[in-house]
């Protein structure tokens, strides 16, 4: 799905830039502004920014385990592969937090 129409940036963009940016540094504050950054675009309109500002917060509570939504289902995955990829995201946060 789109989310900017002025960059064309979609919610599988933000969500692997949220992804590496996590993974980068786990306790960081994800803003809009930085994840444009990340994927090498600025907002132009700010039309987006409310949405897109949605998406980013909400993956990264899913990958710091917040464990109360059905994200991962969402993008088509069984459940149980949903349980199984937070715990490698865990895993691979605690590895880069030692």
């Amino acid at each position: 799905m789109i989310v900017c129409s002025c960059n064309y940036i979609t919610d599988k963009e933000i969500h692997d830039a949220v992804d590496g940016l996590m993974l980068a540094n786990p306790i960081q504050v994800l803003t809009p502004g930085k994840v444009y950054k990340s994927i090498g675009s600025r907002p132009n309109c700010g039309s987006c920014l409310s949405h897109a500002a949605d998406l980013i917060h909400k993956r990264a509570a899913c990958l710091r385990g917040c464990h109360e939504c059905a994200c991962e289902v969402e993008f088509g995955q069984s459940e149980d592969a949903a349980v199984e990829r937070q715990e490698e995201n865990d895993n691979q946060i605690r590895v880069l937090s030692v």
